[in-house]
């Protein structure tokens, strides 16, 4: 029985979009957006003939939130937000439930590559690029590791049993739209 498949896959890199060449962009989509869709697409018969389960995709928030320095995951996060809808609504006649958490930075050594290489990119070190990502987001801090896997851990639960097709930001508010 399976019951939970979590895709969680953020090793894209960012940096200048004019020196970034096409190679580079292909192993970024191939990691991340087709990662997601062939697991998906080798778990999802199996849930739907046990009856259910739940589909996690950990999906950026550079999806909504557009960077000239991280245009490689912002556009493989976008249609990843896209894909979940859609494979949600393939799912659900079979209570296969999928969802997607987006969260905003997230202090791991991941997050500390991907300043350095922000920071390169605008010119900036990497200490002040630091402080100035911390200062710009309304508490005051990048998320912790724990505080994302809480989310993912309630969306694999029986008490998530409605939730279908969403998209969940967790990224301390720093996100800047109105989503209707």
């Amino acid at each position: 029985r399976l019951d939970i498949l979590v895709n969680n896959a953020g090793a894209i890199k960012g940096g200048d979009f004019l020196k970034t060449p096409d190679e580079e962009w292909l192993h970024g989509w191939s990691l991340k957006l087709l990662g997601y869709i062939r697991m998906a697409r080798e778990i999802l018969p199996h849930m739907q003939r046990q009856g259910g389960g739940r589909i996690i995709n950990v999906v950026g928030a550079a999806a909504r939130n557009p960077s000239m320095t991280y245009m490689m995951g912002g556009t493989a996060n976008a249609a990843l937000i896209n894909f979940t809808k859609a494979l949600a609504d393939l799912g659900a006649r079979s209570n296969v439930l999928v969802t997607a958490v987006s969260p905003g930075p997230v202090k791991t050594e991941r997050w500390d590559n991907l300043a350095r290489q922000q920071a390169l990119a605008v010119g900036r070190d990497v200490e002040t690029y630091v402080k100035e990502q911390n200062a710009g987001m309304p508490l005051g801090r990048i998320a912790l590791p724990e505080e994302v896997a809480d989310l993912v851990c309630f969306l694999a639960s029986e008490r998530a049993k409605f939730l279908t097709g969403i998209t969940i930001t967790v990224d301390g508010g720093s996100t800047r739209g109105v989503y209707l």
